[in-house]
């Protein structure tokens, strides 16, 4: 990217570069990496969650060999609360393009503004039990939340264009996770958020044990996710 950036037929001033360079680094590592550990987190944080993933990971390993995959809904559900509890774009702004009318304010062109989706995430009146992180809220198959109450990749024309790409990518990396590894860490109440350019949980160490793979599993004739 930066070769095609420093090649442009109109040279970009070196400020310009800088922030396209970090926009592309947010968005594209950050974001789904502040995501993961977020849902890292919940993996270790809820029992009852982690086993469900667990089992689901199973299922799909099951599937890729007999071409019955199909989208996991529960992971997916999973990332989409995760999404929504601990929305890494915690902080969104936008340029006031023609004046416009908000209740009591007039806001003039040129005004920027500032909105943060983990409010409206955490809001009462859009969303039952806001602070409690239940995947299974996405399972109903209606909405669970008012319309326009859910916007961790942004809304409207502004929306990020790799929204569905991203949730496919946090899924699989889950999936993966829930399925390979067993994750302990410490006492999460303990550790902090951090609204920083993105949210992200405080520091933290966390300990990953690898589970047996599917193959030794098979010859060993154990259940795959057994510890290794």
């Amino acid at each position: 990217m930066l070769g095609l950036l420093l090649r442009a037929e109109k040279p970009l001033a070196e400020d310009l570069l800088v922030t396209l360079l970090r926009i592309t680094a947010i968005g594209g590592h950050g974001t789904p990496g502040a995501a993961l550990a977020w849902a890292i987190r919940e993996m270790d944080a809820q029992a009852g969650v982690r086993e469900r993933l667990r089992a689901e990971a199973a299922g799909l390993a099951d599937a890729v060999d007999t071409g019955e995959l199909r989208s996991p809904a529960y992971t997916t559900a999973f990332v989409k609360e995760i999404l929504r509890a601990y929305t890494p774009a915690w902080l969104l702004t936008r340029m006031v393009t023609t004046p416009v009318r908000l209740r009591d304010w007039t806001l003039p062109a040129g005004q920027r503004i500032l909105l943060s989706p983990y409010l409206v995430h955490r809001d009462e009146r859009w969303w039952e039990e806001p602070d409690r992180v239940e995947p299974r809220r996405w399972l109903s198959g209606t909405r669970p939340h008012a319309e326009h109450a859910y916007l961790p990749f942004g809304a409207g024309p502004c929306k990020r264009f790799g929204s569905r790409i991203g949730m496919a990518l946090l899924t699989i990396a889950v999936a993966a996770l829930a399925g390979s590894h067993r994750v302990t860490g410490p006492d999460w109440s303990q550790i902090p958020h951090r609204p920083d350019v993105l949210l992200v949980p405080g520091p933290a160490r966390v300990r990953f044990e690898a589970v047996t793979t599917r193959a030794e599993a098979t010859r060993n004739g154990e259940p795959w996710w057994t510890r290794a």
